[in-house]
């Protein structure tokens, strides 16, 4: 809904900031409406040397990592059977 906007104020090219989970997916829906984006991600873990034992004992912030990675999964399914047009809600006028 953000596109339409934004070509109203003759915009047609952003800086798209969003989790890097979201990134590839907001990019594609940004796209599909004729915004051409600049990617500027967000909430990218660092680079962490070599595997340690605790990285296989859960945790929440295994559980929260977990949580990004099926809704993204699950969003990306539900956009390619959408043809493309993202999720649209509809509001009641009033």
């Amino acid at each position: 809904m953000s596109a339409a906007l934004l070509r109203a104020d003759g915009v047609s090219r952003v800086i798209l900031v969003a989790h890097g989970f979201d990134l590839p997916r907001a990019t594609a829906e940004f796209a599909d409406a004729g915004i051409v984006t600049i990617s500027a991600p967000t909430g990218i873990p660092a680079e962490q040397s070599g595997v340690i034992l605790l990285d296989f004992v859960p945790s929440a912030a295994a559980l929260q990592t977990s949580y990004y990675a099926l809704y993204e999964l699950f969003a990306g399914i539900q956009y390619r059977i959408g043809g493309g047009q993202g999720s649209r809600v509809e509001v009641p006028a009033r």
